[in-house]
């Protein structure tokens, strides 16, 4: 038998303590999960590739929605890498609202 789970740590306790948080929680990630997020050598720095990616559409497109940012980052990486960044939220919103750093 495994170690006795402390109250609150197992699965099921974190996600009903955390519904009561009321936070908004959305995650721009650097590649699927059968994926490897790839390090890069740009300008003479190491990045990461989405890093650079996701900070590039940010500088050049201005004000852009959640899936405006996630499509023009993916649009960036697939010039050099096979990489696809994704887009996870924890509740349901709408994705074309403008993004707020």
């Amino acid at each position: 038998m495994g170690e006795p789970q402390q109250e609150g740590l197992n699965e099921e306790g974190f996600a009903e303590d955390w519904k009561g948080e009321h936070k908004r929680v959305i995650m721009y990630s650097g590649c699927r999960d059968d994926q490897t997020s790839a390090d890069a050598t740009i300008g003479g720095g190491h990045v990461g590739a989405m890093s650079w990616a996701f900070l590039e559409t940010m500088r050049t497109y201005g004000n852009q929605t959640y899936i405006q940012v996630l499509q023009n980052t993916r649009g960036l990486l697939k010039q050099r890498y096979t990489q696809i960044p994704q887009l996870s939220v924890g509740d349901m919103m709408d994705l074309n609202q403008p993004f707020y750093v």
